[in-house]
């Protein structure tokens, strides 16, 4: 997590190697340490600064972890960020980062909201 809170991409590569997929939605999954550092890259640019802590870890198989974390920053054009993540990451058994997912709470303040529910079902608890 250390190396992830310098917002540096640098620090990021020893984590990834070609094998490696990193699913940051609403973007597309990325695959291979090239175009996962290149996408961080973008994010990293969206914010003045950001930060995760993390609220829990949850052991969900061997090499694989899930972490409760609790975002915050300010986005580039000066508007706050807050969010609630819990991320799925599975390890390979050389430490790299194998497969990286993150499932946010409010995905509004990325632009793209939820699809309304269809009609006569109601929305998801916790929206």
């Amino acid at each position: 997590m250390a190396d992830l809170q310098t917002l540096k991409t640098e620090n990021l590569v020893k984590w990834f190697d070609g094998e490696s997929e990193l699913w940051l939605p609403p973007a597309d999954p990325a695959v291979g340490a090239r175009r996962i550092l290149a996408l961080f890259g973008l994010i990293f640019r969206r914010y003045r600064d950001l930060s995760w802590t993390v609220q829990a870890v949850y052991p969900a198989g061997p090499r694989k972890l899930i972490y409760a974390t609790e975002s915050k920053g300010t986005f580039a054009d000066g508007r706050p960020y807050a969010n609630s993540i819990l991320t799925i990451i599975e390890f390979s058994p050389e430490g790299k980062i194998r497969f990286l997912s993150d499932y946010f709470k409010d995905t509004a303040v990325f632009g793209r909201p939820l699809p309304a529910p269809p009609a006569g079902q109601k929305p998801a608890s916790g929206r």
